[in-house]
């Protein structure tokens, strides 16, 4: 990644293989002044974290397994991590790339998630889902306020037009 002060933009992710092998490719940046490139060490393993199922997960936070190249995201939370918990959101897995680049799950056919290859010192991400009892101000749907709530405005909006069409019935004569 670099680094960039200049006009706080942050980190830019980086694809070097591109870069190198693509002199015109978009990842071939010009470094500026006071810009930091950082170069990770190489990382053989690919770290998961999440709602999967292995055992203690909570307290570790993150497992690391063995890379094995072209393989996607669900193999190594089946193979190494016991596959998904009930509470795992598998339509947003995500990998984080060392350098930076982010990847997530894509539905084919609007049916099939197909997750994302795991790249060499990626990071797998499986979210939870949410659950609204959770949430610091969930308080219980009122369905007779809702109700009563959207009968008074309909009734409002009809009043308005029934006396727009009598008005405009008036002007007309």
């Amino acid at each position: 990644t670099i680094s960039r002060k200049e006009k706080k933009i942050g980190f830019v992710v980086v694809d070097l293989d591109r870069a190198i092998d693509h002199p015109h490719s978009q990842f071939n940046y010009f470094l500026r002044e006071n810009d930091t490139v950082f170069i990770p060490k190489i990382n053989e393993l690919v770290s998961v974290s999440g709602a999967v199922r292995f055992a203690g997960m909570d307290s570790m936070k993150q497992i690391s397994v063995p890379y094995f190249p072209g393989k996607r995201a669900k193999y190594y939370i089946n193979n190494f991590l016991g596959g998904f918990d009930k509470s795992a959101m598998r339509r947003n897995v995500t990998t984080i790339e060392a350098n930076g680049r982010i990847r997530r799950t894509k539905k084919i056919l609007g049916v099939f998630n197909s997750f994302p290859v795991v790249e060499m010192g990626s990071k797998i991400v499986v979210p939870k889902k949410i659950d609204p009892a959770t949430l610091p101000n969930a308080s219980p749907i009122n369905w007779n306020q809702v109700i009563e709530t959207v009968s008074v405005k309909l009734t409002a909006v009809l009043t308005i037009l029934i006396l727009a069409d009598k008005t405009a019935a008036v002007l007309q004569k």
